[in-house]
C-alpha cells in the first residue's frame, strides 16, 4: 500500500467503519447511545477532513493528503460500498447525511475516468492509480459497484467489462483467475487463483 499516513484510500475506509459502528451499536441497543454517538462524531470529523481536501479546480481528491502529491486512484470510493451492506445505506445516498463527502467522492471518479489518468491509454481498462500499471481486478469489482448502484453512472467510463474479461482470457490465460495484473496488457503479475476476486459476487445483484 505504501504510506498509511494521510492516505486517502484509508481515510475513507475509516469513515465507514465508524458510518457502520454507528449502525450497530443502535441496533444492538435499539436506540441511540454514547457508543453510536461517539461513532457518528468520528465519521462526521473524518467526512469533512476527507472532502477538504479537494484540489480545485481540477476536482479530484489527492491519494495522499500532502503538497503537491497529485496521484489519482479510484478506491478513494471504495469504502462507499461497506454502510450499504452493514445496515447504513442512507449513509452513502447523494442526499443523505454525508453528502458533502459523497457528492465530494463522485466528483473525484468522475475527474479520474480519463484516458491517461485511471483509464489505461492502451487497454482502455480501469487503472487503479494514476500512477501505475499495477491493478486488481477484484477491486475493480468493488468500485464498479459503487460506480453504477451509488453514483449511478452507469456510461462507457465504467462499463468495461469487455476489456477486464479479456485480461483473463488473453493476458493472463495462463493462470485463468489472476487478480494483479498489468492494466495495459492484463499480463499476470501476481495473486493467481487468488480468493479476494469472489467480489465478482457482485455482479449476481444486477442480473
Amino acid at each position: 500500500m505504501g504510506q498509511a499516513r494521510n492516505n486517502l484510500y484509508l481515510a475513507v475506509k475509516s469513515w465507514s467503519a465508524f458510518v457502520c459502528l454507528e449502525a450497530l451499536f443502535k441496533r444492538i441497543d435499539g436506540k441511540e447511545t454514547d457508543e453510536s454517538r461517539t461513532a457518528a462524531k468520528a465519521a462526521d470529523l473524518a467526512a469533512s477532513s476527507i472532502a477538504a481536501n479537494m484540489v480545485e479546480p481540477d476536482g479530484f481528491i489527492p491519494a495522499i493528503f500532502e503538497s503537491e502529491n497529485r496521484s489519482r486512484i479510484i478506491p478513494a470510493i471504495e469504502g462507499l460500498i461497506y454502510p450499504k451492506f452493514c445496515g447504513a445505506p442512507e449513509a452513502v445516498a447523494i442526499d443523505g447525511p454525508y453528502r458533502e463527502l459523497v457528492c465530494a467522492l463522485k466528483r473525484h471518479l468522475e475527474n479520474v475516468l480519463v484516458p491517461g489518468l485511471c483509464i489505461d491509454s492502451y487497454s482502455g481498462g480501469w487503472k487503479l492509480s494514476s500512477t501505475s500499471k499495477n491493478t486488481w481486478l477484484s477491486k475493480i469489482f468493488l468500485n464498479q459497484y459503487v460506480a453504477e448502484h451509488i453514483f449511478g453512472i452507469c456510461d462507457d467510463r465504467v462499463s468495461r467489462d469487455a476489456i477486464h474479461a479479456s485480461w483473463l482470457k488473453t493476458g493472463s490465460a495462463d493462470f485463468a483467475a489472476t487478480d494483479q495484473v498489468d492494466s495495459a496488457s492484463g499480463k499476470d503479475l501476481g495473486s493467481r487463483l487468488y480468493p479476494r476476486l469472489v467480489t465478482s459476487i457482485l455482479w449476481l445483484g444486477s442480473v
